[in-house]
């Protein structure tokens, strides 16, 4: 079965009280392929449309692309004889990183995204 569709994908800005910026992807196999819009996603499924962000498509296909790595390495293991765990373990605490690194938005950032918000 090949699951395709939109989904959203490359959380990132989170501004306490308000939101989180995700970008919708059009997916196959929950691989974020290509980018449809960004919304400032209030709560479930409420988004303000915003324009299409660069940072948060960026996140998607990086984390997409550190998971499937990482995913294979360790799939590679057992014939490698153990040496791909040397690159897998560090693309697997990436991947599992990474949104604490991107997820909350800089105070500029945050202004920036209220204003183009209200306007």
């Amino acid at each position: 079965m090949i699951v395709f569709g939109l989904r959203k994908f490359g959380w990132v800005d989170e501004i306490e009280g308000l939101g989180t910026i995700a970008t919708t992807f059009f997916h196959v196999m929950f691989i974020p392929l290509i980018p449809v819009s960004t919304h400032l996603v209030l709560g479930g499924t409420r988004g303000i449309p915003l324009p299409l962000s660069l940072k948060s498509v960026v996140v998607a296909w990086v984390r997409s692309a550190v998971f499937w790595s990482a995913l294979l390495c360790w799939i590679a293991v057992p014939t490698t004889f153990g040496l791909t765990c040397l690159l897998a373990l560090p693309l697997t605490i990436a991947y599992f990183a990474m949104p604490l690194l991107v997820r909350k938005a800089s105070p500029a950032r945050a202004d920036a995204i209220r204003r183009s918000c209200s306007a």
